[in-house]
């Protein structure tokens, strides 16, 4: 499905349908997908909400102690 252009890749062990819409932050949805214990902080946090003007290059995850 993903050679004939019905899937497209996200990441590592990730597809979605290709003819959905885009996704608007498709990094935070790999991490939440790859983590769901997690929450997004720190200048990813910010730059999901619009606080700040810096260019996201990682997504920054808090883990739950022990977890």
């Amino acid at each position: 499905m993903r050679d004939e252009g019905l899937l497209q890749r996200l990441g590592r062990s990730l597809y979605r349908l290709a003819d959905l819409p885009l996704l608007g932050n498709p990094g935070l949805v790999v991490v939440a997908l790859k983590v769901p214990s997690g929450v997004v902080c720190l200048i990813s946090a910010l730059t999901y909400h619009d606080l700040t003007t810096q260019i996201l290059h990682v997504v920054c995850p808090a883990l739950p102690r022990g977890g």
